[in-house]
């Protein structure tokens, strides 16, 4: 059972899964961060007396700009019946296998169990994606000093192009691992 979840939250959910997750074989992107240099004009002028006035100086700044790019691909068969929903690796992958029971809104990542549940609603488009988004996120807090990592499974979709974006922290064999995925 989630913790602190609402009925209005919950239907939300379905409608969500639902909606976005018909069955099917489906390839994902994998996604990791890349650094982009940005370069900037910046304009300055000072006079006589060393009071800055307007005018233009131009000088390079190079400024990060975080992106994702595409560094491969995992592909999933993905079926929704009896309010179970399961995303299944098609192809040799270290990816997990992702049951959402919507039923009691627990996530599963293999067999371990995500029953922390929030939506998530990101505004701003000034992120990796250049978009807002909305979505859910499943966690679980694992005891302190038994992982280096608690998973997390997020699920969203991208306002301005509709992408599905699943973003998947778990450990195997004792290895962090953390994919980012969008279709």
């Amino acid at each position: 059972m989630s913790y602190g979840f609402s009925q209005q939250l919950k239907m939300e959910l379905h409608k969500f899964i639902g909606n976005e997750f018909a069955d099917g074989e489906y390839s994902f992107k994998l996604m990791e961060n890349k650094l982009v240099p940005i370069k900037t004009k910046t304009r300055v002028l000072k006079d006589e007396n060393g009071k800055i006035q307007i005018i233009e100086l131009e000088q390079e700044h190079i400024l990060p700009e975080l992106k994702f790019v595409k560094s491969g691909s995992i592909a999933f068969s993905i079926n929704y019946k009896d309010s179970i929903l399961n995303l299944r690796p098609i192809e040799d992958s270290f990816a997990p296998i992702i049951r959402i029971d919507l039923s009691s809104t627990s996530a599963y990542l293999n067999d371990q169990s995500l029953s922390i549940i929030k939506k998530i609603t990101v505004s701003d488009k000034e992120n990796g994606f250049n978009s807002a988004w909305e979505g859910f996120q499943w966690r679980t807090v694992l005891p302190h000093g038994s992982s280096p990592i608690d998973p997390k499974l997020t699920l969203g979709k991208l306002n301005e192009n509709g992408n599905l974006y699943i973003e998947i922290i778990w450990l195997e064999k004792g290895i962090p691992i953390h994919y980012r995925l969008l279709n």
